[in-house]
């Protein structure tokens, strides 16, 4: 957990190394509890965002959106994608860091693109339960199985998933 600059940010490293076979993984996953105009601008790696509560500015290189609680992001490996916490009503998110060789083509499937790196409308209870289930499993450190993983991360990756898709 890192507490800095006003803001908590719950940090999960993956502990185990990704099993044979497997074409996505994960470096970590988090929780990040945001402050007032707290800012990022990050890009070159998948990692999709699900905002629980609060809201914030996104924007891409072509245009912005204001998301919500439900709402998701995702930071790409093709474009920087900005990302800015509301003044009076800073969000908290969820978030994993996915690589693989099937990473970029997982977040184009659950529909982010360069353009619009956004979604609304995502089945948010299932999806941040899957997120916090990961990150529990994450916290267990060593003592958690590879395949254990695997499974949390697919059934992320299920859940976040466009309705018909896949």
């Amino acid at each position: 957990m890192l507490n800095m600059d006003g803001y908590r940010h719950d940090v999960y490293p993956c502990p185990c190394p990704q099993p044979p076979g497997t074409s996505l993984w994960l470096n970590s996953s988090g929780h990040l509890f945001g402050r007032a105009g707290l800012a990022f601008a990050n890009g070159g790696y998948s990692c999709p965002h699900l905002i629980e509560r609060g809201h914030g500015m996104v924007r891409s290189s072509s245009s912005s959106l204001r998301l919500g609680p439900g709402d998701m992001f995702c930071l790409l490996d093709d474009c920087v994608v900005e990302y800015e916490a509301d003044p009076r009503d800073p969000w908290v998110f969820s978030w994993v860091h996915l690589t693989g060789e099937a990473a970029s083509v997982v977040c184009r499937q659950m529909g982010f693109t360069s353009a619009e790196p956004w979604r609304q409308g995502v089945q948010a209870h299932k999806t941040a339960k899957a997120f916090a289930d990961l990150r529990e499993d994450l916290g267990r450190g060593a003592e958690v199985s590879p395949w254990q993983v695997v499974a949390r991360l697919y059934q992320l990756v299920a859940v976040a998933m466009p309705r018909g898709e896949m």
